[in-house]
């Protein structure tokens, strides 16, 4: 089965563009949120063209920003859920007087 041209170069060596090349970062989605943003800010606002893609890349280097580190705390927070398992800070404290152990005191 052959792979489509769109996707794949023709030849080794030799780069072309094609218009799925040019169209991939409109599939990121912060982009998009980026831009809803934007007009949600500028909604009915007579603001002068070359706002609406300025704000959009301050919106979208905002956006990426807070996505960064919401991911990099959710990773944080599963390593330090693992090391303090492995340490045992979750499991059950181990009863230190060795007279009463066992014996339902």
């Amino acid at each position: 089965m052959r792979a489509s041209t769109l996707l794949v170069p023709a030849r080794r060596g030799v780069r072309r563009w094609h218009l799925v090349v040019l169209a991939n970062p409109f599939r990121d989605p912060s982009l998009l949120i980026a831009f809803l943003l934007t007009f949600i800010e500028l909604g009915g606002l007579p603001v002068y063209w070359y706002w609406i893609p300025g704000l959009t890349l301050v919106n979208l280097v905002l956006v990426r920003i807070i996505t960064w580190s919401m991911t990099l705390s959710l990773l944080y927070c599963v390593l330090f859920l693992y090391k303090a398992g492995k340490r045992g800070l979750f499991r059950r404290p181990v009863d230190q007087d060795f007279g009463t152990a066992g014996k339902g005191r």
